[in-house]
């Protein structure tokens, strides 16, 4: 654990030269589409709402919120599904990277440093999965608070044993299940994780101490990735650390509100739409062959309101081979009485013979 946290925590307080031109122009629109949710959310009924339960504020009283305030930014960069998917850590690291940064870097000077825990995020991504990706966890909560921290501490300045202790802080902060998806407890614990590990790092910075020895002794990382970090992983961090770790092909930037895990349903319905619509009444079963990676701990089978409708492939294949609107896939909890007709023809089948990413159909007729 010691070890895990001291290169991390030197890696942070270092300063890296390799990042290219193509990185910063990735970082640079990550950055406008995490302003367009902030934006947006703050025009929704959900920032009025969570501004009151997490502030108690009356609806007047919550114009004085601040802008740069880390939970409400994280949670609105998060709440569409509409932030990017970093496919090593198979989660959202703006997330919890960009509120830390808008707080402590206000004139987005220094995106060296939102680079950089950017490359903790995703390396932590590379040696925790695919144990954590597979585990009950939520792979942005749990990588994102050691991000968040890390990030946090650079920016606050904070030395490098400093910096090793709030990460140890952040792990009794540490939480997150897949559990939640599909409602809003998905964007309060990515929420949550942002603003602890920025809590983690003032805390260290202000003498608060955590036992690193114990949470090694305790084994205690690995109750969230099912396996232990020893010195192969240690050095695979390191050397992830020390070479220039390319942004492109990294992230998935997202066309539908929905789990990343499931746009190609959607791209493969609306592939069947253009070839088999006229013999839409024809069919009389569809199996949907999705590797058990995409599905597992949070494939619902049939939603019961707007946000479980992100995690329902069923669902999602229906809605576009229907032809709805994909601009409004999860705006309503309704359920149309076509869509519920259709989706009984649609069976999901676990395929572990292709690959990950890949999406098949296979229909029967009448």
């Amino acid at each position: 654990m010691r070890k895990l946290l001291s290169t991390i925590g030197n890696y942070a307080m270092s300063i890296e030269r390799n990042f290219t031109k193509e990185d910063t122009r990735i970082l640079d629109k990550l950055i406008v589409n995490a302003e367009r949710e902030m934006a947006i959310f703050r025009k929704s009924e959900q920032y009025n709402k969570l501004a009151l339960a997490f502030y108690y504020l009356t609806q007047k009283e919550r114009k004085m919120v601040d802008k740069k305030d880390v939970f409400l930014n994280s949670y609105a960069i998060h709440y569409r599904d509409f932030d990017e998917m970093s496919y090593s850590i198979g989660g959202h690291p703006m997330a919890t990277l960009y509120p830390v940064f808008k707080l402590l870097s206000p004139l987005k000077q220094n995106k060296i440093t939102l680079l950089q825990g950017l490359k903790i995020e995703i390396a932590l991504g590379k040696i925790f999965n695919p144990g954590l990706y597979h585990s009950q966890y939520h792979p942005t909560s749990i990588i994102g608070i050691l991000g968040s921290t890390a990030l946090s501490a650079k920016l606050l300045h904070l030395t490098t044993d400093q910096t090793v202790n709030a990460l140890g802080i952040a792990f009794s902060f540490m939480s997150g299940v897949k559990g939640n998806f599909g409602s809003h407890a998905k964007a309060l614990q990515v929420a949550n994780a942002t603003q602890n590990g920025l809590l983690s790092a003032l805390c260290s910075k202000n003498g608060f101490t955590a036992n690193i020895d114990l949470l090694q002794q305790n084994n205690v990382l690995k109750v969230f990735i099912n396996k232990t970090i020893g010195t192969k992983e240690i050095k695979t961090l390191s050397r992830l650390l020390k070479k220039h770790l390319p942004l492109i092909d990294e992230f998935l930037f997202k066309k539908y509100d929905v789990c990343g895990s499931f746009h190609g349903v959607i791209d493969l319905a609306l592939r069947d739409r253009k070839q088999l619509l006229l013999r839409i009444n024809d069919i009389k079963e569809i199996r949907l062959r999705i590797h058990p990676k995409r599905l597992q701990n949070k494939h619902i089978e049939l939603p019961q309101n707007a946000l479980q409708k992100k995690f329902s492939p069923r669902y999602l294949y229906a809605y576009a081979f229907l032809g709805k609107d994909l601009r409004k896939i999860t705006h309503s909890n309704i359920i149309y009485r076509d869509i519920l007709r259709f989706i009984k023809k649609v069976k999901v089948i676990d395929d572990n013979t292709i690959d990950q990413w890949d999406y098949r159909s296979n229909f029967r007729w009448h």
